[in-house]
């Protein structure tokens, strides 16, 4: 079994080329990936992430 990778909230905002702002904003509205709180620190779960950004891409070019 692959162990689970986190990402921190400056690996998202690399890896997705968003703010930190709209990250936090969709969360709220419920339209990204939960994150996790260890100990003070919150982490996203790649794999999820990941799936979150494809779905993101495929939406996008469906519009296209």
């Amino acid at each position: 079994m692959a162990e689970t990778q986190y990402l921190t909230l400056k690996d998202l905002c690399k890896r997705l080329k968003l703010a930190q702002s709209t990250i936090f904003g969709l969360l709220r509205q419920g339209k990204f990936p939960r994150d996790l709180k260890i100990g003070h620190s919150r982490r996203w779960d790649f794999d999820e992430v990941t799936a979150w950004a494809k779905v993101q891409s495929l939406e996008q070019e469906a519009m296209n």
